[in-house]
């Protein structure tokens, strides 16, 4: 986000600077995706491969409507937030996933 207006402008062109929203809610999904991945790989690592398909299918599906769904109202920054609700929604099951199967 820091300086990511100026860095694709003079990358890509000022007409493929996107706005700052759009930018902040990437660097989000980054943020919660960096949480998503690491208990993910950790369920993977304790045989866990079948819940884990299962939670991350879950996000999968509630991606796609919620994110065509903002996109109507909010446009491509709508489509950005609904990325990041699939992804909060799938990383907040994967580590109560995790702590559970930590406690067993």
């Amino acid at each position: 986000m820091l300086g990511g207006r100026v860095l694709i402008e003079v990358w890509a062109g000022e007409e493929a600077v996107p706005p700052l929203s759009l930018l902040v809610v990437f660097g989000l999904v980054a943020i919660v995706a960096a949480v998503e991945i690491a208990h993910n790989r950790l369920l993977v690592a304790l045989g866990r491969v079948r819940r884990v398909t299962g939670l991350v299918l879950t996000g999968a599906l509630l991606n796609l409507p919620v994110s065509v769904m903002l996109g109507l109202y909010v446009g491509l920054t709508g489509v950005a937030l609904g990325t990041l609700a699939a992804y909060l929604v799938t990383a907040t099951l994967l580590v109560r996933e995790a702590s559970k199967a930590q406690r067993s």
